[in-house]
């Protein structure tokens, strides 16, 4: 069996700020990538698409723009004709405003952007499993919570928060990162008219993974087995004996999303999990490997990993995970059902949307995992806005809640009761003990009450690891977005 050590990418010494990179979307890879962040000349590279050596360079032209208010700025490389690239910019521009209408930005953040061939530049040409796009955070940075646990926050949110102490790890190219595919049949509203059955429109595309790129995302993953997902732990963090290639692991990172995960049935939290596979680190302080791929292996032969395959089948199981609001806003239900039931687990999508089948026809729609073609945004509003104004559209209360909750300041709560404490650059997280381990977790199901909705039924296909496929059925086709 052929594994992919990927695990991190670079290997740090211990006197170094740590971060944690995105890759392109077009790298196949959903791993981050550790990064020394102390150093002013270190920042995220997006996948060049191959235009330096000329390849879809038919224009690329670098275009600037900003919501009304100034506090989210966009720029943007567009390889397509003059009038798409203006299209593709508006309705970036008209994203942006739907987010500062809704989210108080203390200070601004920046999107870089990307509308490119992905068959010239990648050669990937796949017209019905296409991948339409992604949007990720650039970076995470590592703040230690009201709670004492260190987690990663997205870029875009260490800005909003206590974080003048670690401006100089920010990634200074942008804090989300956004690629997409000019291959895509795409409808612009300003292009005017309606919306063909096979077109997907953009502007419902970019507001769907532009709160990706906010950190409505886990970053539970296998990042031994990538391709063929095995179990599920947090981001490892390795650490290096200076001078040599010895490396061991540290500590297991969750993310500032994860930790108001909780499980339907028993309502423990993701974080106890991230607490008990930390145990790996407490247990193994003292060793050194060789390698990174010996420190795998180790990891491998572990309790601990006995409890991230335990996860795994939890998160392939309807109805068992979902995440727990904390904010002091008027919710009207306390909890968003997580997509947990595409089956097999697919990084980027499981766990990182709302149920499918719970949201259907609800305010929450826009962070469902699958949306048909033939839908714009405005119709979708429209159909589920119900018989008040809708004045926070497209996002539904649940969303504007998930945010509040990981710290964002909304204009109905513009003071979230967040507190974190910015690392120094030579700070060493030491593994958290668990004394009571154990490798079994409890699925549960949820139930309809905690999230205010009604389960339909209702069935759908298997999911891609791609941004979005089609899939061909009695109902038309349905793209799978992550």
């Amino acid at each position: 069996m052929l594994i992919n050590y990927y695990f991190v990418g670079l290997v740090l010494s211990l006197v170094n700020a740590q971060c944690f990179d995105s890759p392109s979307i077009l790298s196949g890879s959903h791993g981050l990538r550790q990064v020394n962040c102390s150093d002013p000349l270190t920042s995220i590279k997006a996948l060049n698409l191959g235009l330096d050596d000329g390849k879809d360079a038919r224009s690329q032209m670098p275009q600037q723009g900003k919501s009304k208010d100034g506090m989210i700025e966009v720029d943007l490389l567009c390889t397509s004709d003059e009038n798409t690239c203006k299209m593709v910019m508006d309705t970036f521009v008209t994203a942006s405003d739907y987010l500062t209408n809704i989210i108080k930005f203390v200070n601004p953040i920046k999107i870089q952007a990307k509308f490119v061939s992905f068959c010239l530049t990648a050669n990937d040409c796949d017209k019905v499993m296409q991948t339409l796009g992604k949007a990720q955070s650039t970076r995470y940075h590592k703040l230690r919570g009201d709670d004492g646990k260190v987690r990663l926050y997205p870029q875009a949110l260490a800005k909003q928060l206590n974080s003048a102490a670690i401006k100089h790890q920010f990634d200074t190219s942008g804090d989300i990162l956004a690629e997409f595919n000019s291959d895509a049949s795409f409808y612009f509203k300003s292009q005017g008219g309606q919306i063909s059955r096979t077109q997907s429109d953009f502007l419902l595309v970019i507001s769907h993974e532009l709160l990706h790129g906010l950190g409505f995302a886990t970053i539970y993953n296998d990042y031994l087995h990538e391709r063929a997902v095995q179990a599920l732990y947090p981001v490892p963090e390795l650490l290096s004996e200076v001078g040599t290639t010895k490396v061991r692991i540290n500590n297991f990172l969750e993310s500032i999303f994860d930790r108001y995960i909780v499980f339907s049935n028993s309502k423990k939290t993701l974080t106890s999990i991230t607490t008990k596979i930390n145990g790996y680190g407490r247990d193994n302080k003292d060793k050194l490997f060789r390698n990174q791929k010996e420190a795998a292996m180790d990891f491998i032969k572990s309790d601990q990993y006995k409890v991230a395959k335990s996860l795994l089948k939890t998160a392939q199981t309807e109805g068992s995970m979902e995440f727990v609001f904390n904010t002091t806003s008027n919710v009207p239900y306390k909890s968003l059902v997580l997509e947990t039931s595409i089956r097999p687990y697919t990084p980027a999508s499981s766990v990182s949307h709302v149920a499918m089948k719970n949201y259907q026809n609800t305010k929450e729609f826009l962070m469902r995992p699958a949306m048909t073609p033939g839908n714009s945004l405005a119709s979708l509003i429209a159909a589920n806005a119900g018989s008040g104004k809708w004045d926070t559209a497209p996002y539904g209360p649940g969303i504007i809640a998930m945010l509040e909750t990981i710290g964002y300041p909304t204009n109905q709560n513009p003071h979230p009761n967040v507190i974190t404490e910015p690392l120094s650059d030579d700070t060493i997280i030491d593994p958290e003990s668990d004394a009571d381990f154990d490798t079994d977790i409890d699925t549960g199901s949820s139930s309809s009450s905690s999230s205010g909705t009604k389960s339909k039924s209702g069935s759908f296909g298997y999911k891609s690891t791609k941004i979005s496929w089609a899939l061909l059925s009695s109902v038309g086709i349905i793209y799978y977005m992550i």
